[in-house]
């Protein structure tokens, strides 16, 4: 008799006739692969392979109606009539179902922040009409100057119908149950929220009027699709604004629809700047949000709660249901981080999860609904692609020089496809540049994700060489057919006068000399390592002054992990001084030029520097002098992210013919 160790996460209920394997929901995601509207082969593809992964829901994210104002970001899916678009999302739908997970899709408007271009020059809609003017979104801001028009009695009729029948459409397509998208700044939410929604009439003022139309839209829906199908609410529980509405409105508005629908999903936020509370990321607890669906039942609302919102660690869901702050748990970026989570969970291997690192960085930049690319797993959104992947012709001999993420990367891809790999590296352990995660109090997952690489590196038939120096002496001894060269990065060290001073160190050496670090600290360099440098001392004990020569402090991070670094930054004894420079470094401190053309002292017991890193093709070109095939990956071919390392060396090996 084998014994569960999630025996509540992966106990199975059903809903309305509809089975559930186990209680791991994927959140609705809006995928950009999609053709006039309709998701394309990758589209379905990337959504399969959650299913694959045996996850109990998969949810199509944001589809939107024909032609109507819904659309805010012109990659939706948009149902239609006519057959090439409604075998696509029935396409979907049994992609989804033949893995034996339940397929559901996200009925959305986006109200106010219809885009115009993507609905044809139609106006943007809502609870209220006003100017759009620096409208801060998820996606940045809206500042065209559109007007946005306040909905009219037979508008919100319309409206109502309008999701009724997509939902009766994507019924039609084999979806076996819809969410109806209720929260953050979407059109539901514009009339349930006070900040938003300022009409005089029924459909505005006490909670009983800002509810009539979203009620309308359930009651619509449900009329639609029968008894036989589940609906799911996703709501925010908490606006996280002044003027938003709160978890008690929430419940109350729940349980004025729990007899029409399934499930809520308890989300929080509305508006740009609590995007990170929304999602959230490394800076801040996992299950951010857990405590507004362990309020919903609290309260006895009868339908089943999601919990929901940065929840990767499977102990830490286990917890949710066993402790009954939610029926069912929702993740998205730890499942595109490993799709097969659920099936591991289910084999009992915990230890074999790839971790998400909630870093955001799915969520691309500027655009944050257009997804990216994953750190940690080179094949999101690809699914399609990397399934026509030739298997090598024949077996060859590899030796990978480097042991950071691209080189670990790159040694298991090789070891899976049936190469002989060697895996060198000069220092006395595995890690690379990211080996920092042991000492620093703000990268729990990254240091997760460090061991789990050299888990993996240790499960398989792979000949690791440490404290060995890449050179003639060990190519000859090895004689590889291929080298893979993954060395990394030297830091840049500034041209500034004092620099060599004795108190002064790169960035990393802070984890390697901790003992040196003084309580005041002057970190010169503003970027993301910066940054996380400085947090990660703030958080220790030291105060911090973080001297960064432009306007903006980490410029190219993702905009909602940026925002949860502030979340943090606000917590801790750290400044920041933009428009700064460096004129020297001195035994007292750092002598810099603020904005006004003045001179000021930084007084700094330690200064560390981080400015960038260039890349060391030293290695490389020794090695292309002793071995015919040579490539070179990561850090060593131009300074870049974690996630380019590796796909850099997933890419290597995959490419070995």
């Amino acid at each position: 008799m084998i014994e569960r160790t999630y025996p509540n996460l992966l106990n199975p209920f059903s809903v309305r006739g509809v089975y559930f394997r186990n209680r791991i929901f994927l959140s609705p995601c809006a995928i950009a692969h999609v053709n006039d509207g309709a998701p394309n082969d990758l589209g379905i593809a990337y959504m399969e392979e959650k299913a694959r992964g045996g996850v109990a829901q998969v949810t199509q994210g944001n589809i939107t109606g024909p032609g109507g104002p819904g659309d805010n970001s012109g990659h939706l899916n948009r149902y239609k009539t006519n057959g090439m678009t409604q075998m696509a999302f029935t396409e979907m739908a049994w992609a989804i179902k033949q893995h034996g997970a339940v397929a559901s899709a996200e009925l959305s408007h986006a109200g106010m922040l219809a885009g115009l271009e993507e609905n044809c020059g139609t106006l943007p809609m809502s609870s209220t009409g006003f100017i759009r003017n620096a409208l801060r979104t998820h996606v940045g801001l809206h500042s065209d100057g559109a007007q946005v028009v306040e909905m009219t009695e037979k508008m919100i009729d319309d409206c109502a119908t309008y999701f009724a029948t997509i939902a009766k459409y994507i019924k039609d397509c084999g979806f076996q149950m819809c969410m109806i998208h209720g929260g953050h700044e979407m059109l539901i939410n514009q009339f349930l929220s006070p900040r938003y929604n300022k009409r005089k009439d029924k459909f505005g003022g006490s909670p009983e009027n800002r509810i009539r139309f979203p009620k309308m839209i359930v009651e619509r829906v449900r009329d639609a699709v029968g008894d036989d199908f589940p609906i799911e609410m996703r709501i925010s529980a908490d606006n996280h604004h002044p003027e938003g509405k709160g978890i008690e409105e929430s419940i109350f508005f729940i349980k004025e629809i729990e007899h029409l629908i399934d499930f809520v999903h308890c989300s929080s936020g509305s508006g740009g700047e609590a995007a990170s509370l929304t999602q959230s990321v490394v800076y801040q607890p996992e299950g951010l949000n857990v405590k507004y669906a362990a309020a919903m039942k609290a309260a006895g609302v009868k339908s089943l709660v999601v919990a929901m919102g940065g929840i990767v660690s499977p102990d830490i869901a286990e917890s949710i249901i066993a402790e009954g702050k939610a029926d069912v748990v929702s993740m998205a970026r730890a499942l595109m981080a490993d799709p097969e989570y659920p099936s591991k969970l289910r084999r009992n291997e915990p230890e074999e999860i790839v971790p998400c690192l909630r870093c955001q960085n799915c969520l691309g930049g500027e655009k944050a609904f257009y997804l990216s690319r994953c750190m940690v797993n080179p094949t999101l959104g690809h699914e399609a692609r990397v399934r026509l992947q030739a298997p090598p012709t024949r077996k060859r001999r590899v030796l990978i020089i480097g042991g950071g993420p691209a080189g670990m990367e790159a040694a298991v891809t090789a070891h899976d496809r049936g190469h002989d790999v060697f895996l060198a590296d000069k220092d006395d352990a595995l890690g690379g540049t990211i080996k920092f995660s042991d000492q620093d109090s703000i990268k729990d997952a990254l240091k997760r994700y460090k061991d789990y690489l050299i888990r993996q590196i240790e499960k398989r038939d792979i000949e690791v060489r440490l404290s060995t120096e890449a050179g003639e002496a060990l190519v000859e001894d090895v004689m590889p057919e291929t080298i893979i060269v993954a060395v990394g990065a030297m830091p840049i060290v500034p041209d500034i006068p004092g620099i060599d001073l004795p108190h002064v160190m790169y960035a990393a050496e802070v984890y390697k000399k901790p003992e040196e670090i003084g309580k005041k600290v002057a970190v010169i360099g503003g970027g993301l390592v910066g940054c996380e440098v400085g947090l990660h001392l703030a958080k220790t004990g030291h105060t911090v002054e973080v001297i960064e020569m432009l306007g903006e402090l980490a410029r190219d991070d993702n905009a909602i992990h940026k925002q949860g670094m502030e979340w943090l930054w606000a917590k801790v004894p750290i400044n920041a001084n933009l428009n700064t420079k460096v004129i020297k470094v001195t035994d007292k401190g750092v002598l810099c030029e603020i904005p006004d053309g003045e001179t000021k002292l930084i007084d700094a017991d330690t200064v560390i520097y981080s400015i960038g890193l260039e890349p060391r093709r030293d290695v490389y070109e020794q090695m292309c002098n002793l071995c015919y095939d040579v490539v070179a990956v990561g850090d060593c071919v131009q300074s870049a992210k974690i996630v380019d390392a590796v796909h850099a060396g997933w890419n290597a090996a995959i490419d070995l013919a």
